[in-house]
C-alpha cells in the first residue's frame, strides 16, 4: 500500500471477501517491513482482531512491539463484541501500548489524537 495525493493505493488486488487472517498479515508485514520498524515508528493497525479459527501469531507482534516506539490497534468492533466469537484482541493486546474502538470517523479522530499527543 502507498498513500497518494491523499488516496491509498493497494500494490495488488484486494479481495473484498477474504477471510481475516491477522496472523498471516503480522508475519507478511513482518517479513516485507522489518528494516523500517525502528525506535522512530509508530505502528498504527486498523483490525477487528477476528481470524476467522487461524494461528493469530502474536509472536510476531511482539517482535515488532520491542522495535517500535509504540503499537496502537484501532479495533471498529464495539467493545462488548471483543473477545467474542473469532476474536482474538485479547491475544494482540498485551503487545499494544494502546488498543481503542474507532468504529466511525469520529473515534478514529479520537483515537488518533490520543495516540499522537502520547508521543507529540
Amino acid at each position: 500500500m502507498s498513500f497518494e495525493a491523499g488516496t491509498l493505493v493497494p500494490d495488488a488486488h484486494i479481495d473484498l471477501y477474504a477471510r481475516s487472517d491477522f496472523g498471516r498479515v503480522l508475519v507478511d508485514f513482518w517479513t516485507r517491513h522489518e528494516a523500517v520498524l525502528t525506535r522512530n515508528t509508530i505502528l498504527l493497525i486498523l483490525g477487528d482482531a477476528r481470524n476467522n479459527r487461524r494461528p493469530p501469531r502474536p509472536e510476531v507482534l511482539a517482535r515488532m512491539h520491542q522495535r517500535v516506539q509504540s503499537v496502537t490497534w484501532l479495533n471498529p468492533d464495539p467493545k462488548p463484541r471483543w473477545n467474542t466469537g473469532d476474536s482474538v484482541i485479547r491475544t494482540y493486546e498485551r503487545y499494544c501500548d494502546e488498543v481503542c474502538a474507532a468504529a466511525n470517523i469520529d473515534d478514529l479522530a479520537r483515537a488518533l489524537k490520543v495516540a499522537l499527543h502520547r508521543h507529540g
